[in-house]
């Protein structure tokens, strides 16, 4: 396997931007009077869509170029902006404070939505091929 100084920069520098739109999207959609981890949920939903989009885009990259994109955005980008440990943190906190039943929806509805979010990606470039 060979993995270029370059693409390691590009998953590094993606990493890093996705990580602080997390944070200020958190920050941002953030709502105290629900016990449900709704800046998570949407974060993920969005991230999903935004790989889905560039999945169906840059999936099948063959030239260079698409593959230094395909490292920024896909692994890096959608990697620091999805939350998959935080989700599974603040389940394991539902659990704890014995809300179960939110919990089952909000780790369900996570899995769920995600596959529905790359669907909708893929087939909003669709639109465009």
């Amino acid at each position: 396997m060979n993995i270029s100084t370059l693409s390691l920069f590009l998953v590094f520098i993606g990493g890093g931007l996705g990580s602080v739109a997390r944070f200020l999207f958190s920050k941002w959609i953030t709502t105290p009077s629900s016990d449900f981890p709704t800046a998570t949920f949407v974060t993920n939903f969005l991230a999903c869509v935004i790989l889905g989009i560039l999945a169906n885009y840059l999936g099948e990259a063959k030239q260079e170029s698409e593959k230094l994109l395909a490292a920024l955005f896909m692994t890096g980008f959608c990697g620091g902006f999805s939350t998959f440990s935080t989700l599974n943190l603040e389940t394991f906190k539902l659990i704890q404070d014995q809300s179960y039943q939110t919990a089952f929806v909000y780790c369900f509805s996570n899995v769920v939505l995600g596959f529905v979010g790359i669907a909708i990606g893929f087939w909003f470039i669709g639109l465009f091929k």
